[in-house]
């Protein structure tokens, strides 16, 4: 199904009602056998009515929630996929297995009734449990590759709320995050994160010659497609606050120079297969990235969301929704921004502290 949908937003047709009405033959004929093709209609009513029959069909939301691309001035619901767009972020299946719901059921309903109206309301049965409290920038806001940040993006502090513990546990949760906690390479004993922390200036200054003999030692990674990219992300967010460390100091330190040279400059198989676990790693990073920031919130949780977000969002669980979710507040509704990963909640946890009455169930309402 995910391949078929893939397909309507990147087909190349004249009318946009038909990347909805050209794959009727591929749909589940359940799905298909709700829809018949009405060119009276505009295509925004024809995503309404693709998007109704496709959570009565699926009886879970992130079937259509997976899709949605917030577009601040969309003349579409913001819970309504637009198929005629780009979609800046890629699938990473994963995300939608988990189960931040619990085995919660969705309960849901759409106002007004009539399928064929446009502004049409997706009330959900849910509960929000925290708010956007930072965003890092984005992979399209990265600075040009080998330069570094020079201003700090926010004041740090140790006593920033943390769910994580000690430095160690955070940046356990911070490679989770960064990948969508995926479980290719999960039990890896190199990770992106072991990538020593690469000093431009440093390097422009060094008197010794010693760059060329760096970027052999590192000839597995730098040499990666996704290497620039990421090595510019992290040097980007050089000063982003991960619950009050810097991302820099996730890394480690390039220097001193020689004797990072002797202990790695080595070409023996075990050092090379670490390299390469650490470049697949920075791979999936990225690849996790795109379309996203790394976020913190409010309680002191790790997320990566997509990079609309903005400060003081919300984010929720919808019950029947496998991934949380990001809102923003439109006076009694909300605009729904899209999926999320948030580490330590992708698995029911907040079911039971909802359970325990930490959390409040309510109607959330997406227009």
């Amino acid at each position: 199904m995910t391949v078929v949908l893939d397909l309507c937003r990147k087909a190349n047709v004249t009318d946009p009602r038909d990347k909805v009405y050209g794959i009727l033959g591929l749909l589940p004929p359940n799905i298909a056998a709700s829809i018949s093709p009405d060119y009276e209609l505009s295509y925004q009513q024809v995503f309404c009515q693709f998007a109704r029959t496709m959570i009565k069909d699926e009886k879970g939301l992130e079937a259509i929630l997976s899709w949605c691309n917030f577009k601040e001035l969309s003349s579409l619901p913001s819970w309504i996929p637009d198929w005629t767009t780009y979609f800046s972020r890629n699938h990473i299946q994963w995300l939608r297995r988990r189960k931040a719901a619990g085995s919660a059921a969705a309960e849901w309903s759409i106002s007004p009734d009539d399928p064929y109206t446009d502004n049409q309301y997706l009330t959900c049965k849910g509960f929000t449990f925290d708010s956007v409290n930072s965003v890092s920038a984005s992979l399209l806001e990265n600075l040009p590759y080998r330069s570094e940040a020079r201003t700090i993006q926010q004041p740090l502090t140790s006593t920033s709320p943390n769910h994580y513990g000690d430095e160690k546990s955070l940046k356990a949760a911070l490679w989770r995050t960064l990948r969508h906690d995926h479980p290719y390479l999960c039990d890896t004993k190199k990770t992106c994160l072991e990538i020593r922390w690469i000093d431009w200036s440093a390097l422009s200054r060094d008197a010794d010659g010693l760059s060329p003999a760096i970027w052999k030692s590192m000839n597995t990674i730098t040499q990666n497609v996704f290497w620039q990219t990421f090595e510019s992300f992290r040097q980007t967010n050089a000063n982003f606050s991960i619950l009050g460390l810097k991302l820099r100091d996730m890394f480690p330190e390039m220097d001193p120079w020689s004797q990072w040279w002797v202990a790695e400059n080595s070409e023996d198989s075990e050092h090379i297969e670490l390299l390469n676990q650490m470049a697949s790693d920075m791979h999936l990073v990225v690849l996790a990235l795109t379309g996203r920031r790394l976020v913190t919130t409010s309680t002191g949780y790790l997320g990566l969301a997509p990079a609309e977000l903005l400060e003081g969002d919300i984010i929720a669980v919808l019950y029947g929704c496998n991934f949380p979710v990001v809102l923003r507040p439109c006076e009694d509704k909300f605009y729904f921004i899209g999926e999320c990963y948030v580490d330590g909640v992708m698995d029911g946890e907040l079911m039971e502290a909802k359970e325990r009455g930490e959390y409040q169930e309510r109607d959330i309402t997406l227009c």
